[in-house]
């Protein structure tokens, strides 16, 4: 794999705070998707599947809480 050279009239910008947070997001959206009722989406309403998102997300958190104390 060949890397890329890159251009030299643009500067490289990298925030690496930026980056970590981002990469926490993506993973939680890569989880999220491996729910099946959340990445097939059976909820009709987007009430429910605001609902059902926030409450995978919170047992989610909760289970991480509950296993750090132990």
């Amino acid at each position: 794999m060949m890397k890329r050279k890159p251009k030299p009239d643009l500067p490289r910008l990298f925030d690496k705070p930026k980056y970590a947070q981002r990469n926490i997001i993506e993973r939680m959206f890569g989880w999220l998707k491996d729910n099946r009722r959340i990445g097939t989406r059976y909820d009709k309403l987007a009430e429910s599947f605001a609902a059902m998102v926030s409450l995978a997300c919170s047992l989610r958190c909760l289970k991480q809480l509950v296993s750090y104390r132990f």
